[in-house]
């Protein structure tokens, strides 16, 4: 419901328990801080007063929202709040007549508020929204709530109300009426708590009426002490009776919480509340509440009791009585349904199986027509299609010319719509003297059943068409039909008669230009002989060169190779770490270069190298150093399978013998780690990336500004190859760098 959104705010349940436990708590500190105090029973009467008023603005807030969701849980909700607020007022009045009147409170105005509670709570109960019970299940919810109420009363008259009577005997009638109404009062609870869990309520949300539910046995809990107390005469403030009262206030306010809360839930979620009601577990409740009588006459057996065993044993009767005639109740309407069940579930699986098997005859039957239909209209449909798709004109016609089918070629090119040629017989369209369509010619097509040949029709502009008939005899429903198949052949004969023209001209100048090409041919001879003399010579000359140009590689792979196996004899003459660890970086980035020129010296073109292998060789070389352990540290390299000049490959070779080796020697102090190195190709684009799980660059660190000698190369040589280049630190760092080709003068195929 978009109409709560921006107009209904409330704590969450969360925090209201967390408020309400403060508040509890607050409430005992303030018991044990100042019971000895002469102004405690004051203190302890406000601090009930405003936990009275805190439940009533929770209640009354949850009725303020219950009328946007329901016209009917908001009148149970305001009824709920009214009597939430006369308890508030009862709980304040006690606190003013006792502050300012110096007077005990009971019997006072007070105790008008407080019997208020019970009735207008009850009523509360009553108006929310439920579905009407049927018949039995009134008379069912009546014995439970019998069961309940009669063994309630058992306990309160023998317990409560009867000695509350006798030790009130010799007091004012007043005080008489009002102890005997306060357990009457909890039983008119009982009996709302009881018609609330047998009731199936329709769209309420469960979770908040069970605490009600909690709070409202809490608070007859709370009068049964209260009473058993005032009886002995033991009551005291801040004492168990007033615990008791505060815990279900709060319980009471948490249950207008729950209520608001799961409204704005309900109506942002656009959700529907089913139906619920307790009436499955509350079915075994009286069966547990009518041990109590049981009990309750064994302990009068034993020891007594205010009521008689007489009386005691007639309530355990009555209770007994009702309780069996709920189980003959039930075990009629049990087997009522099952006696119904069986007979609709016989009846329809009976019904099902016959409709079953019409249905399967039916489709089975209904199947194969749809699928005879769809073929035969498929056929008819391709058809169609072809003929009208036909380059050529058909048409079908009787012995006397009438016309019965034409494709649209037909109408097209003789200047009609289809229906217009539809309407002519083919010896209308007739030429005189050239056309062939004629009594002759039908009846030697009877005899002969095909013919091809030419003939002459008008257009409709009065041309005449020459056309190519194919005509053959069909015989259709005991008819004989003509179809005849005609091709314009206008072009044709108009070529026909150029042909002839050319063909006396090209003969002339073909016996002219024979004589001019056997004098150019010896001419092309010479030439094609001079040009295969000339190619030879320059195929030598390039293998030649392709020759020196591998050897060039091969000894450039050569002397980079001492060099950097002179660094490596050098970095033994040093006990320094910096000198050792630049020595090995300077190895592996000649390393790095020396392998293109060994690439290129074995690779079949010497103007490409293969980058995807490269790329795995200068990761296996940099993992074949002394100082790292190929079992800890993983490089994992995904590179596309593609080919790039020398330009190119040195730069890039560089930069990924640096990033690898950046990674491999501070990412991981641990000395454990995964590298993954991707190198894709996206159109003209190259994106490289270097991505480890280490430790990251420290805080506050621009690899773009750093002085170091390897960021520092990387740098440069990701401008040398206008590319640009990306940096992340999340779980490691991550170098993205995208870069294109570079383009030099074309150099020639070797």
């Amino acid at each position: 419901m978009e109409i709560f959104e921006g107009h209904v705010s409330s704590p969450s349940f969360k925090n209201g328990v967390i408020i309400a436990s403060g508040v509890f708590i607050i409430y005992i500190l303030l018991n044990l801080l100042f019971s000895n105090k002469n102004f405690y029973a004051e203190l302890n009467d406000l601090a009930m007063a405003f936990v009275s008023f805190i439940a009533f603005l929770s209640i009354a807030h949850a009725a303020k929202v219950s009328k946007v969701y329901s016209q009917k849980i908001y009148v149970a909700w305001g009824l709920l709040a009214i009597a939430q607020f006369f308890w508030f007022v009862g709980d304040f009045s006690w606190f003013f007549i006792e502050t300012f009147f110096k007077q005990v409170p009971f019997p006072s105005l007070a105790d008008l508020f407080y019997l208020s509670y019970y009735p207008i709570f009850l009523l509360g109960i009553y108006f929310l929204p439920k579905r009407p019970l049927k018949n039995d299940e009134r008379f069912n919810s009546a014995l439970d709530i019998g069961i309940i109420m009669f063994s309630s009363i058992l306990v309160f008259w023998n317990f409560l109300i009867g000695p509350m009577i006798d030790t009130n005997l010799s007091s004012p009638l007043l005080n008489q009426i009002l102890t005997v109404y306060y357990p009457i009062s909890d039983l008119i609870l009982l009996f709302a708590l009881s018609i609330l869990s047998y009731r199936r309520l329709l769209n309420v949300n469960f979770e908040p009426l069970l605490l009600l539910m909690v709070g409202a046995l809490i608070m007859i809990l709370s009068d049964s002490i209260f009473g058993y107390q005032s009886m002995l005469g033991t009551i005291q403030n801040g004492g168990v009776s007033d615990i008791s009262y505060v815990i279900a206030t709060l319980v009471i306010c948490l249950a207008g919480v729950l209520q608001v809360n799961a409204l704005i839930s309900n109506a942002r979620d656009d959700y529907k509340i089913s139906e619920y009601s307790l009436e499955v577990p509350m079915s075994y409740i009286p069966y547990i509440w009518m041990i109590i009588p049981f009990f309750l006459l064994i302990w009068g057996h034993f020891h007594g009791t205010y009521l008689s065993f007489t009386t005691i044993a007639l309530g355990v009767i009555l209770i007994i009585l009702m309780t069996v005639t709920r189980q003959i109740n039930t075990l009629k309407e049990n087997n009522r349904l099952y006696g119904e069940l069986h007979s609709i579930n016989k009846d329809l699986e009976s019904k099902v199986y016959k409709r079953t098997e019409e249905l399967l005859n039916a489709n089975k039957s209904l199947q194969n027509e749809i699928t005879e239909r769809k073929k035969i209209e498929d056929d008819l449909k391709i058809k169609v299609e072809l003929l009208d798709t036909a380059t050529d004109s058909i048409i079908l016609h009787d012995v006397t010319g009438k016309l019965i089918y034409a494709n649209e070629k037909a109408a097209k090119m003789r200047g009609y719509s289809k229906e217009e040629l539809m309407k002519l017989n083919i010896y209308d369209l007739n030429v005189p003297g050239e056309s062939k369509f004629t009594g002759q010619y039908i009846d030697e097509l009877m005899v002969k059943g095909e013919s091809i040949f030419e003939s002459s029709q008008y257009h409709r502009d009065g041309t005449v068409i020459p056309i190519e008939v194919n005509a053959k005899m069909v015989a259709h429903n005991k008819d004989l039909l003509i179809l005849s198949t005609a091709r314009d052949i206008t072009d044709r004969k108009e070529n026909e008669a150029k042909l002839r023209c050319y063909r006396e001209h090209l003969e002339d100048m073909v016996e002219e230009r024979t004589k001019t090409l056997e004098k150019t041919n010896k001419m092309l001879q010479n030439e094609v002989d001079a040009h295969e003399k000339a190619e030879k010579e320059i195929m030598a000359s390039l293998e030649e060169k392709e020759v020196l140009l591998r050897e060039i590689h091969h000894r450039v792979n050569n002397n980079m190779q001492i060099i950097s196996s002179l660094l490596n004899i050098q970095s033994n003459y040093t006990d320094d770490p910096e000198t050792k660890h630049v020595l090995r970086d300077s190895r592996n980035r000649i390393r790095s270069m020396a392998m293109i020129h060994e690439k290129l010296y074995i690779s079949n073109k010497l103007s490409k190298i293969d980058f995807s292998g490269y790329v795995k060789s200068i990761t296996s070389n940099l993992l074949q150093s002394p100082e790292v352990n190929p079992d800890l540290i993983k490089i994992n390299v995904d590179v596309d399978d593609f080919s790039i000049g020398m330009e190119t490959a040195v730069p890039m070779g560089l930069i990924i013998n640096e990033l690898v080796t950046n990674s491999i020697e501070h990412a991981f102090p641990q000395g454990e780690g995964n590298i993954n190195l991707n190198l894709h190709k996206n159109g003209e684009t190259f994106i490289l990336t270097v991505r480890d799980n280490g430790l990251g660059l420290p805080e506050g660190l621009d690899p773009k500004k750093v002085k170091t000698l390897g960021l520092s190369l990387v740098n440069s040589l990701v401008e040398q190859l206008n590319g640009s280049m990306e940096v992340e630190v999340e779980n490691g760092t991550t170098f993205k760098i995208s870069f294109k080709e570079l383009k030099y003068a074309k150099r020639a195929e070797i």
